[in-house]
């Protein structure tokens, strides 16, 4: 089995390219980000935009959709991975924006974070770099993306295999990621 690789960071840090050029240098298989697959699942009951879903009775519902695709994804991945986001993104995200009761957020919470610590061989953490850039998809608040970075720096602290990835460029960090993999 190759190795299984979790990329980190808020809303709009470069983790999509990272992903995409890290799997295409390691020849893994990439795991694009579940979120949206999920979303235009929920599209199907009327929600067209994330917001919508987030302030929905769905939410929870919405949280187990992109943790069972994330799952089934890496369980596939015999040969390893790269992943657009892991568990723990969107655990930190939902933390931030849900308004499920503390019943449902403790369930969740027992779901995707004992999930995270057995998924990942090496994790990059990628810092907040680069200004939002808007896709007409992601939060545009720069206020929620700096309340994700916090939270998520926050939640990986336990964990000895995270590495963070100061970079300038998409190339100089695809060559950091690539000198780490191979000190890993």
């Amino acid at each position: 089995m190759g190795m299984r690789i979790g990329i980190v960071g808020a809303q709009s840090v470069g983790k999509t390219t990272l992903a995409n050029d890290l799997a295409q240098a390691t020849n893994s298989t990439l795991i694009e980000e579940q979120i949206r697959i999920s979303n235009d699942k929920f599209s199907l009951l009327g929600y067209q935009a994330l917001d919508q879903i987030v302030a929905s009775a769905w939410y929870s519902n919405f949280m187990f959709d992109i943790l069972i695709n994330q799952v089934q994804k890496e369980v596939l991945a015999k040969r390893g991975f790269v992943s657009d986001r892991t568990t723990l993104d969107y655990y930190a995200y939902y933390e931030l924006l849900s308004n499920d009761p503390p019943e449902v957020q403790k369930i969740i919470k027992g779901l995707f974070l004992p999930r995270f610590q057995d998924s990942y061989d090496l994790i990059y953490y990628l810092p907040i770099t680069f200004d939002l850039v808007n896709d007409g998809y992601r939060h545009m608040d720069h206020k929620l993306q700096c309340q994700a970075d916090a939270r998520l720096q926050t939640l990986l602290k336990p964990y000895p295999n995270v590495v963070a990835i100061h970079a300038h460029s998409p190339e100089e960090r695809l060559d950091k990621a690539v000198k780490i993999l191979k000190m890993f």
